[in-house]
This record gives structure tokens, sequence and C-alpha cells, in this order.
């Protein structure tokens, strides 16, 4: 006797979003939550340093103006009194720094420089707290981390109170937007995007005085040419990654030279002409250590000195692990530490940087003393000194500001020291992992 057929039930239709309940909910908080972000970016946040006019302390501001200056055929970098750039700031009801970034940065602006100031500095507020968020995503989940409240509670307390991230916001900076481009640069390399990873990586030509170490690290991320093969640091997909870089360095240059074919003069006429002695000692790098040790005859060739040493460890660091794919972030953190202490012009907003380093190497930490604890054994909880940074940032920043920024260099130096001294945990981790395994199990990543 035969079993009859099972009659299979045709499978439901699939509920259209509009109408699941959950994707409703979602949407529901995740309108209410931009509704928040937007009333304390109104009542808070854009009050502070009245972002909605230009003035010295509003660095949109800058942006905005030389957009409209480039749009309306004028020179950005004549900031004379009367001129058109000028002319632009006093229009929107106030005056503005003056512009000293690559003359390419105003292509990027063209769509904010079309807004009324008050509703750009809104626009780029918000923009700039969803590049943070989605860098902070991206790190964390470098480090190998699941987004459990536990991770997203530290996260979101190491954020919020790192003093540089706020910093960064009421001054509307470039800087996070060049954080978000090294990370997204950095996990489109590490996940199979080459081109991309390059174009991403493009951006730090913005601010080239910060990443003249990280952006050529950016590009030598050790990578596989296919599944299973040996990671190297020059292969096919580095090409690929170079072309992305190539690319976007081409329309940066064809927009600038074709519009004003004079900028580069011009910018680096109206950058030296800002210089004055005052801004050694305002450097958060090893410049104000140099203005603080010597006179100010020397205090451009103990700079040098210093930066030249950094940028040797670099490459140094980068040669022993230049096929290292395990071991890269770490390395990556080191070199944003060691480019912030040897760039020429580093200010306080810029250690939002260092968010790569400090989250990184948390969260790695993290993962190690886990491990300890699973295996039994008991050892101290260093993550307190983590801790114990965030607050001692706050009242550092006072004894800059009042003295000299050379004390804003002991927190990038602390980040540098405990990265460094995570990655030589970790890597003595994986190398006792690695002789314990059987042959044919030995981690590679």
């Amino acid at each position: 006797m035969q079993t009859p057929p099972t009659q299979l039930r045709p499978s439901p239709s699939p509920v259209p979003f509009y109408r699941d309940k959950n994707y409703l909910a979602a949407g529901f908080i995740a309108l209410l939550c931009l509704g928040l972000l937007v009333w304390l970016d109104l009542v808070f946040i854009m009050p502070i340093k009245r972002l909605d006019v230009p003035n010295l302390d509003n660095d949109l501001s800058v942006f905005w103006s030389a957009a409209r200056t480039v749009w309306q055929g004028g020179n950005p970098y004549d900031f004379a009194p009367g001129s058109l750039f000028h002319q632009v700031a006093n229009s929107a009801g106030g005056d503005s720094d003056v512009f000293l970034s690559p003359y390419f940065l105003t292509l990027l602006f063209m769509p904010l420089a079309a807004l009324p100031l008050n509703v750009a500095a809104l626009v780029w507020l918000l923009f700039s707290q969803a590049a943070l968020g989605f860098s902070v995503y991206l790190i964390v989940k470098l480090a190998g981390q699941r987004f459990t409240p536990p991770v997203l509670f530290q996260t979101l307390l190491l954020v919020v109170f790192w003093r540089y991230s706020f910093e960064v916001m009421i001054l509307n900076n470039l800087s996070i937007l060049m954080l978000g481009a090294t990370v997204v640069s950095y996990y489109c390399s590490r996940t199979g995007r080459p081109f991309r990873a390059g174009v991403a990586a493009s951006l730090l030509l913005l601010k080239p005085q910060l990443f003249f170490l990280t952006l050529p690290l950016l590009l030598v991320v050790p990578t596989a040419e296919k599944e299973g093969s040996q990671a190297s640091w020059l292969n096919r997909t580095t090409y690929r990654r170079w072309l992305g870089f190539g690319a976007a360095c081409a329309v940066f240059a064809v927009y600038s030279f074709a519009v004003f074919p004079g900028w580069l003069g011009e910018w680096l006429r109206s950058a030296g002409g800002r210089y004055t002695p005052q801004f050694d000692s305002e450097m958060a790098s090893a410049r104000s250590f140099a203005a603080l040790v010597t006179g100010d005859a020397l205090v451009t060739p103990v700079y040098i000195g210093l930066a030249g040493l950094l940028c040797l460890a670099a490459l140094g660091l980068w040669w022993r692990n230049r096929d290292n794919a395990r071991d890269f972030t770490f390395l990556l953190a080191v070199v944003v530490c060691l480019n912030l202490l040897a760039a020429p012009y580093t200010r306080s907003y810029d250690f939002c940087l260092l968010l790569i380093p400090l989250l990184f190497s948390f969260f790695k930490l993290r993962q190690l003393e886990k491990a300890a604890r699973k295996a039994g054994g008991r050892e101290f909880p260093y993550r307190l000194f983590w801790w114990a940074l965030l607050i001692l940032a706050w009242p550092l920043h006072l004894v800059a500001i009042t003295t000299t920024f050379t004390w804003e260099n002991l927190v990038t130096l602390s980040l540098l020291a405990a990265s460094g001294l995570v990655w030589r945990r970790y890597a003595a981790q994986e190398s006792a992992q690695n002789e314990a395994a059987p042959p044919g199990l030995v981690s590679r990543e």
C-alpha cells in the first residue's frame, strides 16, 4: 500500500515591509532617535559655537564660504578685506576664518554651498554624527566584537566621554570625515573591496599633514588574491586599490586645475603666510615639544629630527609586518598615533582619530581577559587604564590651553603604548595557540 504524497502547503507570501510590525516599530524608533538628535543639535550643540553664522570657531563656515566663492568664480585663498570670500561670509551674518585646505575640497562642499549656512550646518552636523557612529561600528567589528548589550554600552561610554569626539562636533571640523575615510578604506581592503578602499583613502588628501604615514599604509594593506592563498602587501589586489586611489585623485586634479589652474601656488602661499611662532606651542604634536625645549630658532630643526625618528619607526614596523594580515589592524592603530605625533599641524580636535587605537585595543584586551577567565586564570583588569585615560584627557586639556599643548601629547603617547602592549600580548597568545595546534590548523589571519 503506497503512502499518499505529502501535500505541500504553499509558502505564505511575504508581508510588505510597510505592514510588518517589526519594521514599523524599528522605523518609528529610528525616526524618534533622529528627531531627538536634531533637537539636541539645534538646542545644544549649534548654539555653543554659533554654527549657524560664520565665525572663527565654525570650520564649516570656512568650507561653505570657499565653495560659494568658487561657485561665483572667485579665489577662495584671497581673504583680503573686501575680497569675494569675505563678502560671501559677511552676507551670511559674520566673518569666516581663512581657507587653507586643498582646492578640491570645495568640490565636496558644493551641495552644502547651495543651502543657507544655518541649514548646511545642521546637515553637516548630522552627517558628521552618522560618520562617527558608522566608523565606531566598523572599528568594533574589526576588533571581532558582536554588539551585545555590554559591548554596545561600553562603546557608547568610550565614545561619548572621549572629549575630542565632542570637540570636533562643536567646531564642525573635517576630522570626523577623515576618521570615516580611514576606517572605511581599511575595512574595504579587509573585506575584498580594493577599488573602493583606494577611493576612500583618497579623501585623506584633504588633510595631508595628518596622513602622510597613514595614507601610504592604507594603500599597502596585505590581502590574499584568492581565498586560501597567502596574504601579501603587493599583488593584483594592491594594484586595484591603487587604481581606485588614482581614479579619485584624477577627478580631484582635473576639477582643481580646470577651474583654477594656479590653485597650488595660492594654496602654498596662503598656508605659509598663516604661520606664526605661537603656532608651535599650540600644536598637539612633537612640534610643541620642540618649542618647549628649544628657542625659536631651533624649533624647526628639532621638530624635523623628532618627526624623522617617528617616521623611521613607522617604516620599520611596516616592513616587519608588511605581510602580517593578522596583526595589521594593530599596526594601523600604532601608525595613527605616530602620525599625529609627527604631523606639523595637529590640533586637539584631530584626536578624534585616536578612537581607532582607543576602541580597537580596548576590545582586543577585553577578548584576551575573557579568554584568560575561561581558562581559569585571574588577572588585573587592565582595561581600567582606558577609563582612567578618558577622565584624564579633560584636565590635561585644561592644563594644555593655559600652558602648552605639549601636555596633550601624553594622550597620544598613552594610546601608543597601550596599543603596542596589547598587540604584543595578542601576538604572543596567537603564537602559543599556533604552536599547540596540529599541523595544517595554524592560523594565518
